[in-house]
């Protein structure tokens, strides 16, 4: 697998329990631990929409969408999109 390098800047106390970390947990440098970190993260959100497709199963018959239910969706996905720009 292909590697890039990306720079990140922290405080000085999250550099020190990333440092500590490394010592305690068994990573041999930032870039293990930092990638181990993504992994649980896209773990998780795995998980998260196999949950969310489980429990549309468990909910019942599957009804189709319409064109009109798409366009809601989008509409309200730019929605979520803008106010989470806003925040930054």
């Amino acid at each position: 697998m292909a590697m890039t390098n990306i720079n990140i800047s922290l405080p000085e106390s999250m550099r020190a329990y990333v440092e500590q970390k490394i010592e305690s947990g068994g990573y041999g440098t930032i870039s293990e631990y930092l990638r181990e970190l993504i992994r649980a993260d896209e773990r998780r959100e795995m998980e998260y929409f196999d949950k969310l497709i489980a429990d549309a199963y468990a909910n019942g018959p599957v009804v189709p969408l319409t064109k009109e239910d798409i366009e809601l969706a989008r509409q309200e996905t730019l929605r979520r999109i803008q106010t989470r720009k806003g925040r930054k």
